[in-house]
């Protein structure tokens, strides 16, 4: 190393006889420019980011996947207008009591959420009732959430 001062300025510069060598972090290829560029270009850069937030995405995705099931399974229900259903045939039907989008306190039961759709155990443990969630209404106590099924 090499130390070169300035005459009239004082200034203390120090050089270096060789550079430190940069790599890419995606292709390990010498880069150039600014001293903090980690990546040689666009690419590397990109492709290095979806390498490593890659697993991450795939299990955010699965979970997407179970839930967009999930509500898809709620809705065709509703549709055929069966409010109360037995356990068993949302099981059969691919449904996962194992995910849900929320959990409801409505009093003296526990409502699960699925987007905007609803389920809870009804009086007898082996059946689910269905709701529809038709509104959202902020209040003191938190969010109140107005619950319709489709029995008559």
């Amino acid at each position: 190393m090499q130390i070169f001062i300035s005459p009239g300025k004082k200034i203390v510069r120090l050089l270096s006889q060789k550079k430190m060598q940069r790599n890419c972090q995606q292709c390990h290829l010498p880069i150039t420019g600014r001293s903090d560029k980690r990546f040689c270009d666009d690419a590397c850069r990109n492709g290095y980011n979806n390498k490593r937030y890659a697993t991450n995405r795939a299990e955010i995705r699965q979970v997407n996947r179970i839930l967009a099931r999930n509500r898809q399974i709620l809705s065709s229900i509703l549709e055929e207008g069966m409010a109360l259903i037995t356990r068993e045939f949302l099981s059969r039907s691919g449904f996962s009591f194992d995910h849900c989008t929320g959990i409801y306190e409505d009093g003296h039961r526990q409502v699960r959420l699925c987007y905007d759709y609803a389920y809870s155990s009804s009086q007898r443990h082996d059946q689910v009732e269905l709701m529809k969630v038709h509104e959202a209404i902020p209040g003191n106590e938190g969010i109140m959430l107005e619950l319709r099924s489709q029995r008559t």
